[in-house]
């Protein structure tokens, strides 16, 4: 390994050139920094497990064979999420172009063993947890109610935290476009939570 320690730790750019001369330490390092969250963003369009896990992993491996390409113009993060989801957006298109469409969306309730969580959960409080559990069900409801390329915009600004500019970056879209969706899919997302809390 060549990679020069500060006190024990690379940054992120030292794995980057890791990665680009093919040490395959420096792409361990990449997958272990910016998989769950390409995972959680890639699972927001395809709401499939499986499928999610496919997906990302074609997606490090499309990074594997482009990394030369890889100018620093923008943030690796960007890069790679670029391309995660556009290899989502091309499996959605492929699934519904044979009929499956319906069988993307089955209810997630975010409470699967491996799913990534909204909140941390204190074990020792059993009504926390149940309460949290019904949060995040009815916020998994919500975001089913999104199509895909809204619920990647809330993904990917609120959730992951990217910048607008970052966000619209990824999905190949105007930063206005990125703004009006997110705008779109908070007020709706704010009326469906609204009105699910006054039936408790």
């Amino acid at each position: 390994m060549n990679v020069e320690r500060n006190n024990n730790h690379p940054s992120e750019e030292q794995w980057i050139d890791e990665a680009i001369r093919g040490s395959e330490e420096g792409w361990r390092e990449l997958h272990r920094l910016h998989y769950k969250g390409l995972w959680s963003a890639v699972n927001q369009v395809l709401h499939d497990e499986a499928l999610s896990d496919d997906v990302v992993q074609e997606a490090f491996i499309k990074a594997y064979r482009q990394i030369r390409k890889f100018r620093r113009d923008s943030k690796f993060s960007t890069w790679i999420y670029r391309i995660a989801l556009n290899q989502a957006y091309d499996t959605l298109r492929k699934i519904s172009r044979r009929g499956k469409w319906l069988g993307l969306f089955p209810l997630q309730t975010g409470e699967e063993e491996d799913a990534p969580e909204w909140q941390a959960v204190d074990e020792n409080d059993a009504s926390k947890e149940a309460a949290l559990g019904d949060d995040r069900a009815a916020l998994a409801r919500a975001l089913d109610s999104l199509g895909p390329d809204h619920r990647a915009v809330v993904e990917l600004r609120l959730i992951q935290g990217f910048s607008t500019e970052e966000t619209a970056r990824i999905l190949k879209c105007k930063k206005g476009t990125a703004l009006s969706r997110l705008y779109y899919s908070c007020q709706k997302l704010k009326k469906i939570l609204e009105e699910t809390y006054k039936e408790r």
